[in-house]
Parts: structure tokens; C-alpha cells; sequence
């Protein structure tokens, strides 16, 4: 019983995104890995040169700061008016599950911890094609 009741709640959770980026319990250590991932993401989905805009997560996100400088790096411009990218970063048990959105089109992947608190990706990112 208690499932039915359970279930449309985990499924309204799974279906909404929240406002902005989100990462809790991140440490620089996991965002040196995961901002790079997001970079490269974002730079296979949208054209060369394109700008993007990147949702600001929470004061004293350990992604964002990571995640703006590796899109300098990269050469992707970062503009306000640019396309919107989101991220949310949630910890697990044994790794940081990861989805991206830009402008609504999301991709996902898992990262599992491997010894030292280091991640390591569990497959290339899996994009849900609209």
C-alpha cells in the first residue's frame, strides 16, 4: 500500500527540474571531474561559438566556479542571453549521479567513487533525444 502511495510522488520528482543548477556535497576533488564532463557535453551539443548561459547553483557550489573556467578553457563563450545549461551533481552511496540540461535537452550519466574519492565514469553520457 504504501507504494501506491509513494510512487506518483517519486515519479513527480523524477519528471521536474528544480530552478537553476544543483550540486550538494560535491568536493572540489569530484568537481575537477564532473565541470570538465559537463564542458564537454555542452561543447558536443550545441555549435562551435554558440554562447551559453550556465543556471547559477547555490552559494558555494564547488561545480560552478570549476565548470565557468574549463568553458573559458574550451573556448565556449558564456552569456547571459546564451543558451540556458543546467546541471544537477546528487551524491550516492558509491558515486555522484550527473544530468545536464541545454535548453531542455538532457543527458545523464553516473560517476562511481573509486579509492582515494576520486570518480570515475560508469558509461558516456546518455542523452534523451526529444
Amino acid at each position: 500500500m504504501r507504494w501506491i502511495v509513494t510512487l506518483p510522488i517519486l515519479l513527480g520528482a523524477c519528471a521536474s527540474w528544480p530552478t537553476g543548477s544543483y550540486d550538494a556535497n560535491i568536493s572540489q576533488q569530484e568537481a575537477s571531474v564532473l565541470a570538465p564532463a559537463i564542458a564537454n557535453y555542452v561543447a558536443g551539443a550545441v555549435p562551435a561559438g554558440t554562447p551559453v548561459s550556465v543556471e547559477p547553483a547555490r552559494s558555494g557550489s564547488s561545480i560552478g566556479p570549476q565548470l565557468a573556467a574549463t568553458l573559458d578553457k574550451d573556448g565556449i563563450p558564456q552569456d547571459p542571453t546564451g543558451r540556458r545549461v543546467q546541471y544537477i551533481a546528487q551524491p550516492l552511496d558509491s558515486g555522484v549521479m550527473l544530468r545536464v540540461s541545454i535548453d531542455n535537452r538532457e543527458g545523464g550519466s553516473q560517476y562511481f567513487a573509486r579509492s582515494g574519492g576520486s570518480l570515475q565514469p560508469n558509461g558516456p553520457m546518455m542523452v534523451a533525444l526529444p
